[in-house]
């Protein structure tokens, strides 16, 4: 069997090198809708669980319908440490509805995964697991941009690149010791992709590496489509040193695009989670987010409804302020619980802290009307008028 896979992977690379780039993203995106196609078949099946636990002290209850690709994310940034499990039962497309029904009086959250290619779930806010990060070069913010320079000149740092294609032994000397050890640690063994795989869709792809002395401390894997780099996978020797995360950083690839003249910098997929940690750094570099309704490759739509305002929810809410779709567009939720004269400055505070380039509209969630002064208020010091439809007030009882 070994020996089979070996000689496909083989043939699948050589067939992906000599393709027309079109020809070549058409069959990957072919591949990709017939794989989400053929997963349609689990939601004949589905899985609902219940999960108990403690927020800051105070107790919710999540409903999860689905499979487990995003639970444990969600899991660890609701619950303080231990929750209870209990499974409830199985249900399937067509009975969703009744089940969601029966079983809403019984829980504060739920959470269902679906097939994107299946109709959506009215009343319920959906979210697409992971969107775009792009930004065009001239738009980098400076001041990040400067200091990773001076750092990695200082250190002596250099950068070399290499055609994927043509130094196959310096790609898998990347993997082995940059990218399995860090996508590892950071993110589990079950987040590292196959060699074989990479090899196939990266083929005309060019490795960055940096040197730091002889020893390799960080590389960057790119592809080029048109006037737009793509930064499409990473590898650092040490997250925790500030020079190895320097040259892992998007200062390498986006002084390349700019002495190699291109217009834009893709810097692939983050989670729809706007406190996620490599959310922020992507929005500190610059870059703004977008939605991809027909990326097949991540095939699941997250949908969120919000049964009880408990206090263990609202904690929740305010802390891990999320994107959700709407009309194709990608609207802010976030949710403000102070009840008196302080909530324009929360308002404010939410809003600053969590712009972002691409999103549509912020939906603040507040815990009481906001009233016609307030709105003028915030719009002033926003320097917006209410007729951009920047922001929407959604009160919550």
């Amino acid at each position: 069997m070994n020996i089979v896979n070996r000689a496909v992977n083989t043939a699948l690379y050589r067939v992906f090198l000599y393709l027309p780039d079109p020809v070549l993203y058409f069959f990957i995106s072919l591949a990709a809708f017939l794989r989400s196609l053929f997963r349609i078949v689990v939601h004949f099946n589905m899985t609902v669980d219940r999960y108990e636990g403690l927020r800051n002290g105070h107790p919710v209850t999540l409903l999860w319908i689905g499979t487990d690709e995003m639970k444990k994310y969600i899991l660890e940034k609701l619950y303080d440490s231990e929750y209870r499990f209990t499974h409830v039962t199985r249900t399937n497309v067509f009975m969703l509805k009744n089940t969601l029904r029966d079983l809403s009086p019984h829980v504060d959250l739920m959470y269902v995964e679906m097939n994107s290619l299946l109709p959506g779930l009215q009343d319920f806010m959906r979210i697409k697991p992971y969107v775009l990060s792009s930004m065009r070069v001239e738009e980098y913010k400076k001041k990040k941009y400067n200091e990773a320079r001076k750092l990695l000149e200082r250190n002596g740092v250099e950068l070399k690149e290499f055609s994927i294609r043509t130094h196959l032994d310096r790609f898998r000397l990347f993997y082995e010791q940059l990218y399995v050890p860090h996508i590892s640690s950071k993110w589990g063994k079950q987040s590292v992709e196959s060699f074989d795989m990479l090899k196939i869709f990266y083929a005309k792809g060019v490795l960055q590496t940096a040197y730091h002395g002889d020893e390799a401390i960080a590389a960057n894997v790119w592809l080029f489509q048109g006037d737009t780099l793509v930064k499409c996978k990473y590898g650092v020797r040490n997250a925790k040193d500030k020079l190895h995360r320097a040259a892992a950083s998007y200062y390498t690839s986006l002084d390349y695009a700019k002495k190699h003249g291109f217009v834009y910098f893709n810097g692939f997929h983050v989670r729809s989670f706007m406190n996620d940690g490599l959310f922020r750094y992507k929005r500190e570099w610059g870059l703004s987010v977008s939605v991809e309704e027909r990326n097949y490759y991540f095939d699941k739509d997250l949908y969120l409804n919000v049964v009880n305002y408990c206090p263990g929810v609202i904690d929740f809410l305010r802390e891990e302020p999320f994107l959700a779709v709407r009309d194709h567009g990608l609207r802010a939720q976030l949710l403000c619980s102070c009840r008196d004269s302080g909530l324009v400055e929360e308002i404010m505070t939410h809003y600053h802290r969590y712009k972002t380039g691409g999103v549509a509209l912020y939906e603040f969630h507040v815990a009481r009307d906001v009233t016609d002064q307030e709105k003028d208020e915030i719009y002033r010091r926003h320097e917006v008028s209410e007729a951009t439809n920047l922001f929407r007030f959604i009160t919550y009882r």
